[in-house]
């Protein structure tokens, strides 16, 4: 075996595409050299030669400029190396484009993925949209922002979109780059009904501005959570026993579903002694179009009041695609769009497809039980796909049920969510209903199609192999928020750390002179890279204060040992900043609430079914539940 087998190596990632990012780290790669070599006749004998077993400073250089090559940093723009990488991408279905402004420092980069693509022509895509961002994926901070749809496999991104600012005109460069290469992504419409997100002030005003004729939705959760940390706040001064009936009062109003019952619950509120508040929710009333309850009768948000199909996306990227580690920069986190979700998303979207989820029937089941069996007789058809049905709980009330349209005069039908009496009507009489949870073969080819495109078997793959009862079928066409240690195999567990090429001295000469100039030189380019790093922060409003406590840190130094000292442990920081696999971190009240037994670091915690024997008494996590924590009267966790 010889040496330049083992340069290749760190090029053999666990994923095998031109685009792959996820190669092999410097220890690993190694370790399985190693591995190799100990099988082989004369193992032992070959891990002392140099040209087949290479030390661990060589190979970390080869990793290194494999990285620079690969993912672009230092003298290479990653941008340059996204455009570079386009027609790589393009090969494989995935499309990224990348948008720089000519006016500033913005820039954006589109990616859309074969799924993604294939998700933009979606029905449910015209409905309801929920868009979020993060902005803690990779070591240079960029944000991520989602463009995803409700569909029976869950939430399904139809574009993520990477920007390097959450201003108003980083939004609009990434939601204008989306509008210009996919002018129709939502359902083949230039715009959906509805944008569910959070407020987010510049968010939402470059979402008004690119996308001017869709309807903004604020998520309930959000809403309710913003309001009880203010209660919650001690700079608010809200006396502890005031809080639950403060809160209760602005619930009132947001969950008012009528004009008179609005009307009551306002005049409630204002009728408050805390003037602070008061002030605060009437100031939020004149944005109630997007937040409460009764304006949201007549639109087709399918039941979805909250953003919780993006928070879950959100971990998704976090958790298993990242794994809880920072990617190195935009290009490898592209990358890892590009190749890993991708195939989660297929895999994901095919455990429905190929019915290995009994959710859609459990939930079916549900809303049928909550019916009586006597029901189904009282149904009246009274026009086309249209029926009458009766009340399970109140005599002599009657529902109306759309069923071409998913839709039920009941509360819970009024916005297109799926409801018992749709249920009853759909066991019935079967037909179109573009919302009911169970999938029929049409549904299920349609899921296949999604993930797979072309190469998605034809329809008689997904007919049942017994000849059981099914559900009715539906009719033809209607279907319709910081990081810790590295994994158990990182470089720092396989080897010691090996001193950087940059320890060494810059000059060898022993001349005076010389030496002085190469320490004169050297100051010039510190002190120029300072400069640098002064002009990008000086717009920071909290530039000041840090070079004021700076200043007056640096003026506590009084001797050349220490000088030395602090010069080393800026190069350390310096170095850390940018070393490959930053963890995601955790928030410190997170880490403080998991129980004996977790990692207190950021690495991922298992989830899985429990253990069958009793579990030891321990103090329990404060829930991610506002209503949780209003009825215990406690302040609401920060999750990211």
């Amino acid at each position: 075996m010889h040496y330049a087998s083992f340069v290749a190596l760190p090029q053999l990632g666990r994923h095998s595409s031109a685009t792959s990012t996820t190669a092999w780290e410097s220890g690993e790669a190694r370790k399985l050299q190693e591995s190799k070599l100990c099988v082989q006749e004369n193992g032992l004998m070959l891990l002392a030669n140099g040209a087949i077993n290479p030390l661990a400073r060589t190979v970390q250089h080869w990793h290194c400029v494999w990285r620079a090559t690969s993912f672009g940093g230092g003298a290479i723009d990653p941008l340059a190396k996204l455009e570079e990488k386009a027609p790589l991408y393009a090969a494989q279905g995935t499309t990224v484009t990348v948008s720089r402004s000519d006016s500033s420092t913005c820039w954006a980069v589109l990616v859309a993925t074969p799924i993604m693509q294939r998700a933009q022509a979606l029905d449910v895509a015209r409905d309801i949209v929920f868009i979020d961002s993060t902005s803690s994926c990779d070591t240079t901070r960029c944000t991520v922002t989602l463009v995803l749809v409700a569909t029976s496999a869950g939430a399904i991104p139809i574009a993520a979109l990477l920007h390097n600012e959450q201003s108003t005109e980083g939004y609009l460069a990434a939601f204008q780059l989306l509008k210009d290469t996919y002018p129709l992504c939502f359902g083949n419409q230039c715009a959906p009904q509805v944008f569910m997100t959070d407020n987010s002030s510049s968010e939402k005003a470059a979402l008004q501005e690119t996308w001017p004729t869709a309807k903004h939705l604020l998520c309930h959760f959000h809403v309710a959570q913003a309001e009880w940390r203010w209660l919650t706040a001690a700079r608010n001064k809200v006396d502890r026993d005031e809080r639950r009936r403060l809160m209760s009062a602005f619930q009132m109003i947001m969950y008012a579903d009528t004009v008179e019952k609005l009307a009551a619950a306002t005049a409630k509120l204002k009728s408050e002694s805390h003037v602070a508040y008061v002030e605060r929710v009437e100031a939020f009333l004149a944005r109630q179009e997007e937040w409460v309850l009764l304006f949201r009768a007549g639109v087709a948000t399918r039941g979805h009041n909250t953003n919780n199909f993006a928070e879950a996306t959100i971990r998704v990227l976090k958790d298993i695609v990242l794994n809880r580690t920072e990617a190195f920069n935009v290009v490898a986190l592209v990358d890892s769009v590009a190749v890993v979700w991708e195939r989660y998303f297929e895999s994901r979207i095919l455990r429905h497809a190929n019915n290995r989820v009994s959710h859609h029937r459990l939930v079916y089941k549900r809303l049928l039980s909550r019916m009586p069996e006597s029901a189904g007789e009282s149904i009246q058809q009274i026009g086309p796909q249209l029926y009458a049905v009766p009340s399970a709980t109140h005599q002599g009330v009657t529902y109306e049920v759309y069923a071409h349209f998913g839709a039920c005069s009941c509360a819970t039908g009024k916005q297109g969510a799926f409801c018992k009496h749709q249920a009853l009507v759909h066991k019935k009489f079967g037909g179109l209903f573009p919302n009911a949870p169970p999938l029929s073969t049409d549904d299920r080819h349609q899921l296949g199609k999604l993930a797979l495109g072309d190469t998605c078997p034809p329809r008689e793959f997904f007919q049942p192999f017994r000849g059981e009862q099914q559900l009715p079928e539906h009719d033809a066409d209607g279907s319709t928020t910081p990081e810790g240690p590295h994994t158990e195999a990182s470089s720092a567990v396989d080897a010691p750390p090996q001193p950087s090429s940059s320890l060494a001295p810059i000059v060898r000469e022993t001349d005076p002179a010389q030496l002085a100039q190469a320490r004169e030189d050297a100051y010039q380019s510190l002190e120029s890279q300072l400069r640098r790093l002064h002009a990008m922060s000086e717009h920071n409003p909290a530039y000041l204060e840090i070079l004021q406590g700076l200043g007056q840190e640096l003026g506590r130094v009084s001797n050349g040992s220490d000088a030395t000292a602090l010069m080393l442990a800026f190069r350390a920081t310096a170095a850390a900043r940018r070393r490959r696999g930053r963890q995601i971190r955790v928030q410190p009240t997170s880490l403080a609430r998991r129980r004996p037994g977790l990692t207190r670091g950021s690495k991922r915690v298992p989830a899985g079914r429990p253990p069958a024997q009793p579990a030891a008494k321990r103090p329990r996590k404060r829930p991610h539940s506002v209503q949780r924590n209003v009825s215990d009267n406690v302040p609401s966790a920060r999750l990211h």
